[in-house]
């Protein structure tokens, strides 16, 4: 059953921007792509969504000691309805664009507030002003590496 981090429980549009197997470029419940652009969907369906903190809470998953974050778009909402997870976890990576301010700013914001620290931020190439980010606890044996 596919579900979907979310920064809340419920349901909504999964838009895909293309009917590939393995096709990326999708988003759940905005209508906007990976740069805050309009999304050219081509074909959607009704999924339920779910925040980190729910996913723990009712589903009964295990608080995740890393995280890694790449969904196109709605990081930092998925990062918004995790704040209790973020809390606990030692280290998120997650894909940003830069050149989404909205994105950049909420995602920078939710991971501080949890009290991770960037890391190191890395460069996806191809002319874009897209980044891994990784963020990690301060007291993390990674701090040291």
């Amino acid at each position: 059953m596919p579900i979907a981090l979310s920064d809340k429980l419920g349901s909504s549009m999964f838009k895909m921007s293309n009917t590939d197997w393995g096709g990326a470029l999708s988003t759940f419940g905005e209508n906007f792509d990976q740069n805050g652009n309009v999304m050219n969907e081509v074909f959607e369906y009704q999924i339920i969504g779910v925040s980190m903190n729910d996913a723990v809470r009712l589903l009964e998953i295990p608080v995740p000691t890393f995280i890694k974050i790449v969904v196109d778009g709605i990081e930092h909402f998925i990062l918004r309805g995790g704040a209790d997870v973020l809390n606990k976890v030692e280290s998120v990576l997650v894909e940003i664009n830069d050149d989404f301010a909205a994105q950049a700013e909420q995602t920078e914001q939710h991971l501080k507030n949890a009290g991770l620290s960037l890391h190191r931020k890395c460069d996806l190439g191809g002319g874009s002003n897209q980044y891994n980010q990784w963020w990690i606890r301060g007291n993390s044996t990674l701090s040291r590496n």
